[in-house]
């Protein structure tokens, strides 16, 4: 009986490796998006994830640092498409002129693009990189 469950622990093994399903993107060498990248009017706009991200991707794991000269300020993530504000990734800033850093869930749709928004208000700082997908 051992001799089946090893052929099953091995069958299991190979699958993991040949079908990962939380890949880390390992140290990227530069941030991904700067404040340069971000229209901050508190509307959707898209962020192209496809030079990055593969195409068989299903969500991404963003770190997101952020630094604003107002308290409240929000930056939020969510899947194209999406209409609601119910299923977004959001983070608000907390103090003047302090570095912020969150971590952001966010879907993606067939394309690899995902929608952001940020609050009208003085950004010092905007810095997005992806850290990490799930297939």
């Amino acid at each position: 009986m051992q001799w089946l469950i090893d052929i099953a622990k091995g069958a299991m093994k190979q699958y993991l490796i040949d079908n990962p399903r939380f890949v880390d993107r390992g140290d990227p060498a530069v941030i991904d998006f700067t404040l340069a990248n971000f229209i901050q009017d508190n509307a959707w706009h898209d962020l192209d994830l496809s030079g990055i991200v593969p195409a068989n991707a299903r969500g991404v794991l963003l770190k997101l640092d952020i630094t604003a000269g107002a308290v409240a300020l929000r930056a939020e993530f969510r899947k194209n498409g999406n209409a609601n504000n119910h299923n977004t990734s959001t983070t608000v800033t907390q103090v003047v002129a302090l570095s912020q850093a969150t971590d952001c869930v966010c879907y993606l749709d067939d394309n690899r693009i995902i929608e952001y928004r940020f609050t009208m208000g003085p950004w010092i700082s905007i810095n997005v990189t992806v850290r990490a997908w799930w297939l």
